[in-house]
């Protein structure tokens, strides 16, 4: 079984999850989100830091292209995705899954 963390805020949140073993941890990037993570945690400390846990991006309503960088920025490696209205880009997997 795999242990997902979400919402964390603070460098020392992550660094003691890191030390527990968690294998994820949620990072939202959602701006009317309390648990909003820009400005809170910087992207060099998560790139530059010597993580064993996997950092998973929450994104609501934002575009490929936007998870994409921040993927990028913050050395994501999966993103969680919701819609309160339905994805551009997530249009051609729902035909897939018809």
């Amino acid at each position: 079984m795999n242990i997902k963390i979400c919402g964390i805020t603070q460098l020392k949140q992550l660094q003691q999850l890191d030390a527990l073993d968690v294998d994820f941890v949620g990072l939202n990037f959602y701006k009317d989100s309390p648990r909003y993570v820009v400005g809170k945690i910087s992207h060099e400390d998560l790139k530059n830091g010597d993580f064993d846990i996997k950092k998973v991006g929450v994104f609501v309503n934002e575009s490929l292209d936007k998870i994409m960088r921040t993927a990028e920025d913050y050395s994501l490696m999966l993103s969680s995705c919701t819609a309160m209205k339905r994805l551009p880009f997530a249009k051609d997997y729902w035909k897939k899954l018809k």
